[in-house]
């Protein structure tokens, strides 16, 4: 199996994919960035190529910025202690929004450009709890961790995927059911 199939639920929103870079296995929590592979993988699925030299530091912005749009997108209304994390790194990053002839686009001018990733990673997260924060969910199955973004109609999906989660909690209730009949 390759590494990035390894990886639940990829393909949503740049910030959902760095948050769900951890999850809960059969053996335990997993950080799949700990590896110098899912590093690169996970880089080269958003156009990023990451040098050997650069592979500590890109996996620590990778980490501190999961991390912190972790506790964003947690949050209904951010302290201004993490909002003043937030800017800090957009601050240190240099990162500005220029106008080009396919829109606006993040520039990042900082002194660590290789980081470009965990940047935009963080301003996703920004942009999705702006926009779409009552949409923006934890898997709500009891063993899982996964993030996703609620793209159905009514606004109601419960779990990360129902192949993952919604069938292992429906066929929980239903033995429990026939249990106690």
């Amino acid at each position: 199996m390759s590494i990035q199939t390894e990886r639940p639920l990829p393909g949503g929103p740049l910030a959902i994919d760095l948050l769900n870079t951890t999850w809960a296995s059969d053996d335990g929590p997993v950080d799949w960035l700990q590896s110098n592979d899912a590093v690169r993988a996970f880089c080269s699925e958003y156009g990023h190529a990451v040098k050997r030299s650069d592979l500590a530091s890109v996996r620590s912005s990778l980490i501190a910025s999961r991390e912190l749009s972790r506790r964003l997108l947690s949050s209904a209304s951010p302290t201004v202690d993490l909002l003043d994390e937030v800017s800090t790194v957009l601050e240190s990053a240099r990162a500005t929004v220029v106008p080009t002839e396919a829109g606006p686009t993040l520039n990042i001018t900082g002194d660590r450009p290789h980081n470009r990733l965990a940047v935009e990673a963080l301003v996703n997260a920004i942009e999705l709890h702006r926009d779409n924060r009552e949409r923006v969910r934890c898997c709500e199955h009891t063993s899982c961790v996964l993030w996703f973004l609620d793209t159905s109609k009514g606004g109601r999906r419960r779990w990360c995927s129902m192949q993952r989660c919604g069938n292992r909690t429906k066929a929980k209730r239903h033995y429990e059911r026939r249990s106690n009949s």
